[in-house]
């Protein structure tokens, strides 16, 4: 008789009326299912290393994203507060000699913080410009006052932050803009010191940026430039060639664009104007 407390070892016999159940044999997997089984089983360790690394490195990603963000819109803030002082200046012919400096000089201050502080943003470069513009504005305020050698000072920082910009620029556009404000600087300089030889240089600027905004309003405000400094050489029918062949050109454009606005073969023209 078998003690309840101390059932003996070995399985439970069936009950009386009942046949034992076979056992049940195992599942047979598909060869794609046993080999995923046993890549997971050998490799979980490292696969779920390389999945913690791979969101680590998004979450990084993201991270810097949203600081590249937010540094852009700051180096923005700042050189639109720059850009805030000099138009104050540009616009007030008013403003006080001592008034006009002071906000120049604040928002050359504010170049160079967004230079030093945010590089490689968009701000960073057109900061240069900025500053190279509010040099030559500090110009302005000392024409005629006898201070030479300060205009030339000034002069010569709007000469170098021009170039710079140009220097830095990417595409063709930026450069023949950095190019055009570094011949003017040179085309004032040599009208105040009477130098030909800066006139000539300020020329070769402005034949490079002739070729490189070829196209565009860039090309026709470097050929009036030039222009204008072969008038200061005394060149005058090269001179008046070189208005002649602006005139021809911006005409021809705007021809261009009547016929491709108001032409009647182009889709959506104008047909009630035959």
């Amino acid at each position: 008789m078998t003690d309840p407390l101390f059932p003996a070892s070995g399985p439970t016999p069936p009950a009386p009326g009942r046949r034992p159940r076979a056992p049940e044999a195992p599942e047979e997997l598909h060869p794609a299912q046993a080999f995923l089984l046993r890549l997971w089983t050998d490799y979980r360790t490292p696969v779920l290393a390389g999945l913690l690394m791979l969101l680590a490195l998004a979450l990084a990603i993201s991270h810097y994203g949203r600081t590249q963000r937010v540094r852009t819109q700051e180096a923005a803030i700042r050189l639109n507060a720059a850009a805030t002082l000099y138009n104050r200046v540009v616009l007030d012919r008013g403003i006080s000699r001592e008034d006009a400096e002071r906000s120049l000089r604040d928002a050359i201050t504010y170049c160079d913080d967004v230079r030093d502080q945010y590089p490689g943003t968009p701000a960073a470069h057109l900061a240069l410009y900025v500053k190279g513009s509010c040099h030559f504005e500090r110009l302005y305020h000392y024409v005629g006052t006898g201070e030479q050698e300060r205009s030339l000072e000034y002069l010569d920082q709007a000469i170098a932050a021009f170039r710079e910009y140009g220097e830095e620029a990417t595409g063709n556009h930026d450069r023949a803009k950095g190019l055009i404000a570094e011949a003017s600087c040179y085309e004032n300089r040599a009208f105040i010191t009477n130098d030909s030889e800066l006139m000539r240089t300020a020329i070769t600027r402005l034949d490079e940026a002739a070729r490189l905004g070829q196209g565009s309003y860039l090309e026709a405000q470097a050929l009036i430039s030039r222009a204008r400094c072969l008038e200061g050489l005394g060149q005058r029918d090269e001179a008046r060639l070189t208005y002649e062949q602006v005139i021809r050109q911006r005409a021809s454009l705007a021809q261009q664009r009547a016929q491709g606005l108001f032409s009647l073969s182009t889709p959506g023209g104008y047909n009630d104007l035959a």
